[in-house]
């Protein structure tokens, strides 16, 4: 996965969060967000943990991120065909 992908989804999770912080929604949020980077010593998920920490803050805990690293939901290309529109919930 190119490096402007990822930063593409950083892009689009960050929109979703600014869009689903207003006090009107009750519901709460888990965005997983995962990739095939290792999870130790990695700045994509170095950078994952600052997003969610400001994530988290931001929503006053209504929106988790949750990161899966390594490959833990399955190779890239099972992770981009988990991201058809029919696999999204809110």
């Amino acid at each position: 996965m190119s490096k402007i992908n990822i930063i593409n989804k950083l892009c689009a999770v960050t929109f979703a969060g600014l869009l689903l912080s207003s006090s009107a929604i009750a519901a709460d949020f888990n965005i997983k967000i995962s990739h095939s980077s290792p999870a130790t010593n990695d700045r994509l998920e170095k950078s994952l943990a600052i997003f969610k920490k400001n994530v988290e803050e931001r929503t006053d805990g209504h929106i988790s991120i949750s990161t899966y690293p390594a490959s833990q939901l399955g190779g890239e290309r099972e992770q981009l065909e988990g991201k058809r529109p029919a696999n999204h919930t809110f």
